[in-house]
């Protein structure tokens, strides 16, 4: 299937519900020099797939890390290195295959290098799906500043979502994806806890279903969807002791507390107290371990807070949100809910 993408003056065509060598041709790109920029897990589980379906076009790989945030400004003068050999009066196809990192690389060279070429993303995640719907970009200079921000987005993006061989942890990084839009629209939160009760429902059901919903939500509501946990997650990396959680935790914590303290400004603690439920049900790690202070990391917040942007604070269940300013106040509060929840039993341990 087959649907337009638009935001702002930026279109792309969005390919779903088929598997890629549905989806492709083997001659779909012949005349064109193919050049994949991939995450090593990837890679290694398709590069031979890919070869021999396009044996009749000339293809590269670039091959990056695992790691979440590979998007570096080192990354990427690594890649525009190599990118320096090829002929510039040939027609390139830049095709993302991989993590968010790998989508933020592909982009900044589709814009910058100075090869002519177009850029396509392939999907096996909404996690990354979320990413290519985005036209903001940026690199970054580790642990997690900002750099090098420019606008684009794919011409077209293909989903493949894989059945088997998912882990927990790539699972959940797609709920995300769902639970954020979810937040906003009643119905579809109640289709969510009926649908993934549990961590087994969780691995099994799929979430094709959902896509021209994620794609049409990103198309109206952008903003507060790509910025919903992404200033407590860039806070998260401050904190001492910050290297225990890995970067995915980091992404879910980011979620968590920026939850936490919209439900505080808008005194939802009982919505709070569900959702935190639910989620640890799923096998959210909703406990950060003992080196991992998590009064340190408001204390934080809210000395960041005096300086920060205004954050969103979404009306649940409504398409309506607005920008306010956080205060030292509402960390306060945020660590005694977060604390009261944590220390409640579990849903499946209660009689």
């Amino acid at each position: 299937m087959d649907t337009q993408f638009v935001v702002g003056s930026f279109e792309s065509t969005i390919h779903y519900g088929q598997t890629f060598f549905q989806t492709f041709t083997p001659t779909q790109f012949k005349g064109k020099h193919l050049i994949f920029f991939a995450n090593q897990q990837y890679y290694e589980s398709f590069a031979n797939q890919a070869t021999t379906f396009f044996e009749h076009t000339d293809m590269d790989w670039y091959i990056l890390s695992n790691q979440r945030n590979c998007h570096t400004v080192n990354e990427m003068l690594e890649g525009l290195k190599f990118l320096a050999k090829f002929n510039r009066s040939e027609s390139y196809v830049f095709v993302s295959f991989g993590n968010k990192g790998a989508i933020q690389l592909t982009s900044f060279f589709h814009q910058f290098s100075p090869l002519s070429s177009e850029f396509l993303a392939i999907c096996l995640s909404l996690q990354s799906f979320s990413v290519a719907l985005t036209k903001e970009r940026f690199l970054i200079q580790p642990p997690f500043l900002k750099s090098l921000i420019w606008e684009n987005l794919p011409q077209a993006s293909y989903v493949f979502l894989p059945k088997d061989a998912v882990s927990l942890g790539e699972r959940l990084s797609d709920f995300l994806v769902l639970l954020r839009i979810a937040l906003t629209d009643d119905t579809v939160y109640t289709q969510l806890q009926e649908r993934y009760p549990n961590k087994e429902r969780l691995v099994k059901e799929s979430y094709m279903n959902y896509i021209e919903f994620i794609t049409q939500s990103y198309a109206t509501n952008t903003y507060p969807l790509t910025q919903y946990g992404s200033w407590f997650e860039e806070i998260l990396y401050e904190t001492e002791n910050s290297h225990v959680l890995s970067a995915e935790m980091k992404h879910y914590l980011g979620f968590l507390f920026h939850f936490i303290w919209n439900c505080v400004t808008i005194e939802k603690s009982e919505l709070c107290r569900d959702v935190l439920g639910w989620m640890r049900t799923l096998g959210f790690p909703i406990n950060v371990p003992d080196s991992f202070v998590v009064s340190d990391f408001l204390v934080k917040a809210a000395q960041e807070s005096k300086n920060t942007p205004r954050l969103v604070q979404v009306d649940f269940f409504t398409k309506n949100y607005q920008l306010i300013a956080p205060n030292e106040e509402q960390f306060i509060d945020v660590y005694q809910l977060y604390q009261h929840v944590i220390e409640e039993e579990p849903p499946s341990d209660r009689k």
